[in-house]
């Protein structure tokens, strides 16, 4: 049966879980001291060229390393190593302390640290931020008509920097975000401008500007929000390049990684992308925000922990991120399909969005699922991967392209078809804990993950779909506080059991005996302020949660034909 007990208190749930450990280099580790490689950490001479030569030397290490530099200091870096100020790649034993030192970023495609394929890397106390910041802050005076805002810049000085669209070929969607005051928190909608005619204003002189939208504003949109609660974030030109500067934080295929006390204040693209990593990924008090006091919105442009493809176990803790305009969290793996039936045993397979390559591995869980269906087509272990580089090289978005592999299965699977999804279950971040962290964007998770003493201003969506996956069964989220806000106008936390909609095939069609594949998921001693939608799930569990707009506002959609 579907387990659903709604009671008005619940009682506090004892944990006893234990956070990972990741070693830490060795005590009598070379120490790197920045200052002797002639760091000026003025905030304007571009100390690129002292970070490189500290990466030379550390290279030169046959041991841990420890690279250290001057305390809140502010150091200023217009150049790096191909997009990167601090290049990582193959280096074991390494951390990187900035003790409380900011780094100031020239605002280009540069970016700050990129590591693949190193172990034990540790990185604490440091703050990144891009200068001049890629976004311009403003203060919505009125709304002439749905497809005009007139606004008030922060900063009239600024005003040079607002442009549209670069109309570079790798330039994603150009939009700006519009915030207000919602029913239980902050509430933000995607808007698109297109042009900009300065305004007279003797009181403010060159600071109000009449925003042309490519598109009007929705109805409900202007019905929740009001020009008094309003403000406008808008992008300077040439900002969120898909292929240009990347995240400003990506950790590849390593094991053992720690990040402690860092922060990423303003990202043109990902804060962090955690792709393929082994071990253990701990991630405490790193933040995702703007800089304190300094009136800024937006943080990160896209999402604040893009994580995929991970073997490792991941811990975040008492991290506080807010100021995005995509996710806080997607938590997934990308989407295979099945391109040959060779034999029973062995099948071809392609990845359905090329880019950013996460193959299958020996000895892994292929998980087949139907995509028309929503149904389990079965799970076999992994015996062979054929088709693989033969050369894993190092590589930035955008440079290679997956490649089709065939897959050699320990037992013959004959209920796969043509056009089946598989994921790797193992390399789909198993095991996932997000505890203590205020969430202020969605989150978007596709993979199991336990939530847990968390403050969610914004919808939690557990759902699967063509290009991630694989569902996220087996997902926990306690002892948390979630509030309808960014994300959605209406719930607070959403399962939807399939997404996938193939053309003339509704959101609810279902086949008679369909298996769903998201199943055994637990909402325990929450309290809730907003919607939850439980859509094509199998074991679902409710207990203990206090629904602060009453039981009605829990909606059970296609509820498995046995009525588990």
């Amino acid at each position: 049966m579907m387990s659903l007990v709604l009671i008005a208190l619940g009682g506090m749930v004892a944990l006893g879980m234990t956070g990972c450990q990741v070693p830490a280099p060795e005590s009598d580790a070379h120490w790197i001291e920045a200052a002797d490689f002639g760091l000026h950490a003025d905030g304007v001479t571009n100390d690129g060229p002292v970070l490189r030569r500290m990466l030379e030397a550390a290279r030169a290490v046959d041991g841990p390393v420890k690279l250290r530099f001057p305390p809140a200091a502010r150091i200023f870096v217009a150049t790096g190593e191909e997009q990167y100020a601090l290049r990582l790649d193959r280096m074991n034993d390494v951390t990187l302390d900035g003790q409380g030192s900011t780094f100031l970023l020239d605002a280009s495609d540069l970016r700050f640290l990129h590591a693949t394929a190193c172990r034990n890397l540790r990185v604490q106390r440091l703050q990144v931020d891009v200068f001049p910041p890629p976004v311009v802050e403003t203060k919505v005076l009125e709304v002439p008509d749905a497809q005009t805002l007139r606004v008030w810049l922060d900063d009239p000085s600024e005003a040079e920097r607002v442009g549209g669209a670069s109309g570079a070929e790798d330039e994603q969607s150009f939009f700006g975000m519009l915030w207000w005051t919602g029913r239980y928190a902050t509430e933000t909608a995607h808007v698109s401008p297109q042009s900009f005619r300065p305004v007279p204003d003797a009181d403010r002189p060159g600071a109000v500007l009449d925003v042309r939208l490519s598109r009007p504003i929705p109805a409900d949109t202007l019905a929740r929000a009001t020009a008094s609660t309003m403000r406008l974030s808008l992008p300077v030109p040439g900002v969120a390049h898909r292929y240009g500067g990347s995240s400003m934080i990506r950790i590849d295929r390593c094991t053992d990684v720690q990040l402690e006390a860092v922060e990423v204040w303003s990202a043109p693209w990902f804060a962090f992308e955690i792709f393929r990593n082994d071990g253990d990924l701990i991630f405490q008090r790193v933040h995702v925000r703007p800089p304190p006091d300094s009136g800024r919105l937006t943080s990160s442009w896209r999402d604040a922990f893009h994580v995929k493809g991970n073997r490792g176990r991941l811990l975040f803790e008492d991290c506080m991120l807010q100021g995005m305009h995509d996710d806080s969290f997607n938590v997934s793996t990308h989407t295979w399909i099945v391109t040959g039936l060779l034999a029973e045993d062995r099948v071809r397979i392609a990845q359905d969005f090329p880019i950013q390559f996460i193959p299958p591995q020996v000895g892994g869980k292929a998980h087949f699922v139907c995509p028309v269906a929503g149904q389990i087509l079965g799970t076999a272990r992994i015996k062979r991967v054929e088709g693989l580089p033969f050369d894993d090289t190092v590589y930035l978005p955008g440079d290679h392209q997956a490649p089709e592999l065939i897959l050699h299965l320990e037992q013959g699977l004959d209920a796969v078809v043509l056009g089946a999804q598989v994921w790797d279950l193992s390399v789909a971040n198993p095991d996932t804990t997000i505890r203590r962290c205020y969430l202020g964007n969605s989150a978007r998770f596709r993979s199991p993950v336990t939530v847990e003493d968390c403050e969610v201003d914004a919808l939690l969506f557990f759902a699967s779909e063509d290009v991630e996956g694989p569902l996220p069964a087996g997902s926990i989220v306690r002892n948390s506080t979630l509030r309808q806000g960014r994300g959605n106008p209406e719930y607070a936390v959403v399962f939807n059991g399939w997404t996938d909609r193939p053309a003339g095939r509704s959101q609810t069609d279902l086949p008679p005996g369909g298996v769903f594949p998201l199943h055994t998921i637990r909402l325990e001693n929450n309290d809730i302020f907003g919607g939850i939608l439980i859509d094509k799930v199998r074991d679902a569990t409710l207990v203990g949660n206090r629904l602060h707009e009453g039981p009605a506002a829990v909606r059970i959609v296609n509820p498995p034909p046995d009525g588990d």
